[in-house]
């Protein structure tokens, strides 16, 4: 090949190297260009992110700060527009309602996320909100523990199918630790709100989380304190407006078949005031022709207390054997139903029939069980002279 010839053919193969070297680094700028734009773009976005979630979150924080505040006032068991009077059914329905906004703020804070904001912010803001929901429950069943009390039930709410339950009963010395360790709750979701809030801060955007403490310094005196709360429970278990009133009555008996109108005993009591039998104390109460007698009760709670354990009961005696038995007196046949009652309600509660005979007279007495701390049990029982006919 002549010399001539061979510099072409050079020159014909240096062109395609340098067309692939100058598109090589052309990658590679692009590439390096399109990594060096990433931390910009990723800032952008976290800032973003972050900015949002505070936005967000201050709203939920500002209701939650509100629950605090009312329930810091309710539980200083003064007088106020959150409690207007220091009695059972206002201190139960202020503690329920806290109970249910800080229920409603837990949940809102669990789904402020995704996006999810720098350093876990989110879960540990839904930590907190969740805890001070823990704390205003675990409040509320103790006050209830200690005053014999129970939530009422919401207004619109489906029914729950019975009355109130009685709660479990505690001692003043049990409510002191329980309401301690709970305003402890209060004190250490304070403390992880300050930290997470500070912790936002100092990521991309410098967003900002409005305070929120339920128990401002000095810890001491705060009405949501340890401290404050667990005074609060001997102070609650000592004010007489607060104190548990028993009292379960029989308030009316209706019998089957029904009685003969001039001996009917109809209303078997006059009230929770002044409860007393009104059963009529001349001839017997007559019965037409029947093999069985059948007592339907009403059953009144006038206490404060819902009452969990009660039985009522109808007991027959044979007063008279019927004619042509010579035995059979003193005879005795029972039956008995459990029932709970709310506080201020009644019940009717229809008792299995008990046997009889024609022409024989016996004594029914009806009667319901009294709660151990209910002082007097007038009311709590009615008895009838029953002649069946023949």
């Amino acid at each position: 090949m002549s010399r001539a010839r061979r510099r072409r053919a050079n020159r014909r193969s240096v062109v395609p190297t340098l067309l692939t070297v100058v598109a090589v680094a052309l990658v590679l700028f692009l590439v390096v260009a399109s990594f060096a734009e990433i931390p910009a773009r990723s800032s952008a976005y976290r800032t973003s992110t972050n900015r949002s979630f505070a936005s967000l979150a201050a709203g939920v924080v500002s209701e939650s700060d509100a629950t605090g505040a009312r329930l810091a006032q309710v539980m200083t068991l003064v007088p106020s527009t959150v409690l207007p009077v220091v009695d059972r059914a206002h201190l139960q329905q202020a503690l329920d309602q806290a109970a249910r906004e800080a229920a409603a703020q837990a949940q809102a804070g669990a789904l402020l996320v995704p996006p999810q904001p720098d350093a876990s912010v989110g879960p540990r803001l839904a930590a907190v909100l969740a805890d001070r929901s823990t704390a205003v429950a675990n409040l509320r069943s103790t006050v209830d523990g200690l005053l014999g009390m129970s939530p009422a039930p919401v207004a619109g709410a489906p029914p729950t199918g019975g009355p109130a339950q009685a709660a479990n009963l505690i001692s003043t010395d049990d409510a002191v630790t329980q309401m301690t360790n709970e305003g402890s709750l209060i004190v250490l979701a304070d403390t992880r709100y300050a930290s997470l809030s500070a912790v936002l801060r100092r990521q991309s955007g410098g967003a900002r989380l409005p305070v929120s403490v339920w128990a401002p310094t000095p810890v001491a005196t705060a009405a949501l304190g340890p401290q404050a709360l667990g005074a609060a429970a001997t102070s609650l278990a000592s004010m007489p407006a607060l104190a548990a009133y028993h009292k379960v009555i029989v308030s009316a008996v209706g019998l089957t078949p029904a009685a003969v109108p001039t001996g009917s005993p109809g209303i078997a009591g006059t009230g929770c005031d002044d409860p007393s039998s009104t059963v009529p104390s001349g001839p017997a109460t007559l019965l037409p022709p029947t093999s069985t007698v059948q007592a339907q009760v009403t059953v009144t709670n006038c206490g404060t207390v819902a009452e969990s354990h009660l039985t009522v009961s109808a007991t027959l005696v044979t007063v008279t054997p019927p004619p042509g038995r010579s035995t059979g007196t003193g005879g005795t046949t029972a039956t008995s139903q459990a029932v709970q009652l709310a506080p201020l309600s009644s019940t009717g509660v229809s008792l299995a029939p008990l046997p009889v005979r024609g022409g024989g007279t016996y004594t029914l007495t009806v009667a319901v069980t009294t709660p151990a701390d209910q002082i007097l049990a007038s009311g709590s029982s009615q008895r009838f002279t029953l002649q069946v006919a023949s």
